[in-house]
């Protein structure tokens, strides 16, 4: 094309198909696949086939990137049309007739469906049995690794009979050299499978000579030649342990020294490489008493480095601690002895430093981690860019780093790492290395998750593992360790969006792991113990005991495989004890299904697993938590359930320690304070649960920091929903009231805290260090918008610049909690009563200037919340009657349980005189209890209390959210500078006429106002026109979000494509806002599960400034509406003498309604003034 324009749809598809062939960048990969999709919608010509072919190549490495099994199956189709359409061209059908069987073989991984597989046989023996086809060797190669495959997962010899037929038919009509040594390796392969399935003998030395000839047949270069030197010598090692030929045994010794010297030192396979040759050395002298020589072809290890790296990877298999330190003492000695410029420091370094992270990581030794980390770094250092071990060591730096993390906990050590493997990735694209560096970014990155929670991090983590399993997938070294990190990020990926086919994903990479990890393999452990881990997830999602049965005889096959002494046993060890526990118990099994009581000696087993596992060598800082939570959970069933004491005091004290291993992530250790509070309330220690529940309270704006994304921290809140509630309780049943209250301060909208942090008043800082307030405003505006920059990094500097501002004198508890003492003063204008929702217990705390005092709910509990809430909710969808005569229910309900005791407790018994102000109070619902209509209880429907009748009514989320409310409450007594936004027709959404009858009406009260009526109304004219007005009124729709309640909205003109959220209200700062009239459905609802974060367009408005806000619980109708609009604006208008008093305007517009409709609380209960 000479490099002009491409303008055809054939030349686009080209193209994009050579940039595509070239690239694993994912969109240059969708983009040929569009093209190709656009292009055979206009060709059936000729060429028609050819791009099918190529078409179901690129859908296949988009299945690979994606894991999306919709790209396999297309790529089966496209392929098979092909076929179809070369029936006049055998050469071409059987080159796609065997792609057909290599995608249903790839789809077998997937699915494991045996018919999948069986239609891959056939595929694959069509393309061989397609006449002529110059490339038939081939062809019977891939049918050999299929029918491997249907071996393996049928154990029928039959199979593996047609295989090595096959593959001394491939190796009889291969055209070249290059082909005979793949078909002779198969060969070989094959046949040592049959002698060790069957027994028999006969068919080693055809096979040790197939294995021979392929080795002479491959270059020296090639990528094949160490797979297949590898395969030769297992081929002789059993050709001799089942001989004792000493010919056969130096052979085998020639072999494996050649495989050294093909072996990078940086290579995965170098250490059991060196280990199995030092083993082969070692029968050499105990044969023939004779030191073995070295090949002369091959630069032995005679340095000290060299016996560093030997020694080390004995140790690996013998765990012999002074074969260990002779290794670092050796490589000590070696890097010291090498001056800097040597052309080997580099390497000799990476010797050593591989052998201080053993120590590291097998012996908790922290400062051989950090050292390693050091000696590491400098092995890159002086390593030139363009050197071909540089990015190996590069890839080293990063395990080590890796390692460190995990030995200390300092996220640092993973930010660092992730920074080294992605230049590594980089480096490597399109090298044979590329698999190695591309899983290990992968692994560093799900660290990062795991400690932060972000799922966007997770979700890069698991593209980068799915494409290193793929580019891995013909290399033997490493592709266990590479399918096993998928697997635990697909499981981590599993429990975040509980998709089944993610778990099922998951199941099927540790599978393959555990499954290519050789009997005496050191990884083989790890696998069992993950394979253990995603079987327990199976059983904990689906109830399948026999997924539970698999795991716990993978989880005892992972501690048999270890030492006692090795610190991975006791997490695999804890791991055994949590699987027996749950087969005990069966937790997730309905409760009449449940055994009782469990097997005494099979849980008295799981207690003495986990007692042993609290008991063995020290975890590191990063699973510290998580090993002791698991502990502990299986000591509760043995207090449980066998009576035993111990178990509570131990289950105990382990949690505690679990919440103070710092070096683990906040999120086992919030479930570890959890689980403390839970345990020690049931056992009645309300003292030591109160203790726990504060412990998880302090860690939940850690968990849900501003270092995380607004979904991610709304995940994370949900998980720990209603532990501020239940602190509280527990606290309260201890007699702290004041505790209740803080906590219930603290641990309850985590989120909006954090926006009224980046809104406080900076001015003392301002006059002290101005520099530093500029900088704390800078940074917490910028969390506040979609910011490029990495958030962790911007929450370090965030958290140093906070750190300076409270060392200033008289800043010391500049964004602490508040105290007591700033909670009380809020109390000057009325009351503030938090009503606590648990488990545990219901209690009114009632907050005044002089302090805190409780009022027991003995009437409401968490259960009947719920019903309330869900029979309200279900009430609105059976009808007008139906939801009235719920709600009518309700309110009497909250009134019994709620209103009327703490009324009672108040002495607000009788009516206020008509001449005088009436009192106020402030409720702050927890919980469920926030999406009832507390504001309107009563018992309407009889003549009896009601509570409209002795109260003016407000709500607030906290008492701090109040504070902030009134911070921007002014004394203004001119007109205000209104806004109104109305929606009578809105786009894909029912006409609400009510919404023009109230811009009218406001338009002429007041004259000057701003208004935006349809499509005028659009989201950025609203955002321009906010910052200035004091007032602002909304008639449109509004729409709540139960999956991301920060995606609920109001609906403006353009509300398809550019919704009006929640989210971008909060991150408003308006300094003229002063009231808010929201006149759509369901500004104050939110989800149940995050209820205590208020997440809803009323709390925005007041996040972003407004001191006063209207908003509804439900659904209001569009006929009442503007009579409601007019009666409040025509009180608010008429009274301008003071500050504006918002709540006594709804409150007498409520009065007023429920008179005229008495027996329709829809209409009138809907709407509740929060605020100021």
């Amino acid at each position: 094309m000479g490099g002009g324009p491409v303008n055809g749809p054939a030349e686009r598809f080209w193209e994009a198909f050579r940039v595509a062939r070239h690239s694993a960048d994912p969109a240059s990969i969708q983009k040929a696949i569009d093209l190709g999709h656009a292009l055979l919608a206009a060709e059936d010509g000729a060429e028609r086939r050819t791009i099918l072919s190529n078409l179901g190549g690129l859908l296949q490495t988009r299945y690979h990137q994606t894991g999306d099994f919709a790209f396999l199956q297309e790529a089966v189709r496209a392929v098979t049309e092909a076929y179809l359409l070369a029936y006049e061209s055998p050469e071409a059908s059987a080159g796609y007739a065997n792609n057909i069987g290599m995608l249903l073989h790839t789809a077998f991984q997937r699915n494991q469906d045996r018919e999948t597989l069986a239609d891959a046989l056939d595929w694959s023996r069509t393309a061989v049995d397609e006449e002529p086809s110059t490339k038939k060797a081939f062809y019977l190669g891939n049918l050999v690794v299929a029918l491997r495959t249907a071996f393996t997962v049928t154990e029928d010899l039959a199979p593996l009979a047609e295989a090595a037929g096959h593959a001394r038919a491939a190796v009889a009509c291969s055209p070249d050299d290059a082909s005979t040594a793949r078909s002779l390796h198969f060969l070989a392969v094959v046949l040592r499978d049959w002698s060790q399935e069957t027994g028999e003998t006969g068919v080693v030395e055809e096979a040790v000579d197939a294995a021979r000839r392929a080795v002479e047949l491959t270059p020296a270069g090639s990528s094949d030649v160490l797979d297949r030197l590898k395969n030769l010598a297992y081929l002789l090692d059993d050709h001799y342990r089942a001989r004792g030929a000493r010919n056969v045994l130096a052979e085998l010794l020639r072999v494996r020294q050649t495989l050294m010297a093909h072996t990078p030192i940086t290579d995965p396979r170098h250490s059991q490489n060196l280990t199995e040759l030092t083993t082969t050395e070692r029968d050499w002298a105990a044969l023939t008493g004779e030191r073995p020589e070295a090949d002369r072809g091959w630069e032995r290890a005679d340095t000290e480095a060299d016996v560093c790296g030997r020694y080390a990877a004995e140790f690996q298999q013998n765990r012999d601690p002074a074969l260990l330190d002779r290794a670092i003492a050796l490589g000590r000695s070696a890097a010291a002895a090498t001056p800097a410029g040597h052309p080997r420091r580099g390497v000799r370094l990476d010797h050593f430093a591989s052998a201080l992270a053993t120590r590291g990581e097998e012996f908790g030794d922290h400062a051989a981690l950090a050292e390693a980390v050091g000696v590491q770094r400098e092995a890159v250092a002086c390593t030139s860019a363009g050197h071909p071990l540089r990015v190996q060591f590069m890839g080293n730096l990063a395990v080590n780093l890796n390692a460190l993390f995990r030995a200390t906990g300092d996220l640092a050590h993973v930010m660092e790492a992730i920074d080294v493997a992605r230049r590594a990735a980089e480096a490597t694209a399109g090298q044979g290395d590329h698999p190695r560096s591309l899983g290990i970014l992968a692994v560093v990155l799900h660290n990062r998750f795991r400690v932060t929670g972000e799922l966007r991090v997770l979700s890069e983590a698991v593209d980068h593992a799915r494409e290193s399993v793929r580019l891995g997938a013909s290399l033997v070294a490493g592709q266990a360790q590479r399918l096993s990190n998928l697997g635990a990020m697909l499981s981590d990926w599993f429990t975040r969006t509980g998709r089944a086919s993610v778990l099922d994903e998951a199941i099927a990479a540790h599978r393959a792991a555990a499954d290519v990890t050789a009997d005496d393999d050191p990884g083989r452990a790890v696998r069992l113990a993950n394979l253990g881990g995603v079987l327990g997830m199976a059983y904990e999602k689906f109830g399948d005991r026999n997924a539970l049965r698999d795991a716990i005889a993978a989880r005892r096959a992972s501690v048999a495989a270890t030492p006692q002494d090795s610190p991975h046993w006791p997490g695999y060890t804890a791991s055994l004890a949590g699987a027996l526990g749950d087969w005990c118990t069966n937790p997730v099994a309905p409760a009449a299904a449940r055994r009782e009581p469990p097997d005494p000696h099979l849980l008295a087993e799981a207690v003495g697993l986990a007692r042993s596992a609290a008991r063995g060598p020290g975890q590191d800082a990063y699973s510290r938590a998580g090993l002791l939570t698991g502990v502990a959970n299986v000591l509760v069933l043995g207090f449980r359930h066998l009576g035993d004491g111990d178990a509570l005091t131990e289950a105990l004290d382990c949690y505690r320690e679990a919440v103070a291993s710092t070096g683990s992530p906040a999120e086992r250790r919030a479930e570890a304070a959890d689980r403390w509070g839970g345990l020690a309330a049931e056992a009645g220690q309300f003292d030591v649960a109160a203790e726990g529940y504060a412990a998880a309270v302090r860690l939940l704006p850690r968990l849900a920091g501003r270092r995380l994304g607004r979904e991610d921290a709304q995940y994370w809140l949900g998980r720990f929903a209603g532990v501020a509630a239940d602190a509280a309780a527990c606290a309260l049943a201890a007699d702290d009231a004041v505790s209740a209250v803080t906590l219930l301060e603290s641990g309850r909208c985590v989120l909006a805290a954090q926006a009224l942090d980046s809104r406080g008043d900076l001015s003392d800082l301002r006059e002290r260090a101005p520099e530093l307030a500029e900088r704390f405003r800078t940074l917490t505006a910028e969390f506040e918008t979609d910011t490029t920059r990495d958030r962790v990094a911007l929450a370090d500097e965030l958290d140093a610049v906070t750190d300076r501002i409270r060392a200033l004198p008289g800043m010391e508890r500049f964004l602490r909690p508040p105290l007591l003492t700033d909670l009380t003063a809020q109390a000057h204008e009325g009351p503030i009563v938090y009503v606590n929702v648990s488990r545990h217990r219901c209690d009114a705390l009632i907050i005044t200037p002089d302090g805190v005092r409780s009022r027991a709910l003995d009437g409401l509990s968490e259960e009947n919340v719920s019903h309330r809430v869900r029979a309200l909710h279900t009430a609105f969808t059976e009808g007008r009657l139906a939801a009235e005569h719920t709600i009518h229910d309700t309110l009497e309900w909250l009134w019994d349980t709620v209103a009327g005791p703490v009324l009672g407790e108040l002495g607000l018994t009788t009516e206020p005189p008509a001449d005088r102000p009436w009192p106020r109070i402030w409720w702050a619902p927890v919980g469920s209890l926030s999406l009832l209509p507390l504001h309107a209880a009563g018992h309407h429907r009889d003549g009896g209390p009601v509570l409209l009748d002795r109260v003016v009514s407000s709500t607030t989320p906290t008492i701090r959210a109040l504070g902030h409310a009134r911070a921007g409450r002014r004394d203004d007594r001119d007109e205000p500078r209104m806004l109104v936004v109305a929606m009578p027709h809105t786009p894909d959404a029912p006409d609400l006429p009510g919404a023009q009858a109230e811009a009218d009406h406001l338009a002429a009260l007041l004259p000057g106002a701003t208004v935006l009526v349809g499509a005028d109304a659009t989201r950025d004219a609203v955002l321009d026109a906010l910052p200035a007005s004091g007032w602002a009124h909304f008639a449109c729709h509004g729409y709540s979000d139960p999956d991301n309640p920060s995606d609920s909205h109001l609906a403006l003109h353009d509300h398809d494509r550019a919704p009006f959220r929640v989210l971008d209200l909060s991150r408003l700062r308006l300094r003229n806002a002063e009231f808010a009239f929201l006149s759509a459905c369901d500004t104050a609802r939110t989800t149940a599960r995050l209820s205590d974060e208020a997440i809803h367009p009323l709390a925005a408005f007041q996040i972003a400034g407004f001191s006063q806000v209207v908003g509804t619980l439900w659904r209001v109708d569009d006929a009442v509406a503007p009579a409601f609009s007019r009666q409040i604006y025509g009180e608010l208008i008429a009274d301008r003498s003071g500050a504006l008093c918002a709540s006594a305007a709804v409150h007498r517009t409520v009065r007023r309604l429920r008179t005229t409709y008495p027996n329709l609380p829809s209409v009138w209960a809907a709407h509740v003034h929060a605020g100021a």
